[in-house]
């Protein structure tokens, strides 16, 4: 599963979404949609302005976390 870490980059930056939504032009309802998991699909363009804006790497901004693997080991 893919998640973004706005949460966490957000608080270390002091940073709020609307200051980010501000800086970016994408909306703060957007934003938390990432920073909540309820996306399908992100364009590589808003990933590169969000590492852009934000400074930071594209591992810095999104995590991935494998699925469980207990179904798998059966």
């Amino acid at each position: 599963m893919i998640t973004f870490k706005l949460d966490k980059l957000l608080c270390d930056m002091h940073m709020s979404y609307s200051e980010l939504a501000a800086m970016t032009s994408i909306s703060e309802k957007k934003l938390r949609s990432f920073a909540a998991g309820n996306v399908q699909a992100v364009k590589i363009s808003t990933l590169n302005l969000l590492c852009e804006v934000l400074e930071c790497s594209l591992d810095e901004l999104i995590d991935y976390c494998p699925p469980n693997e207990d179904i798998y080991s059966k």
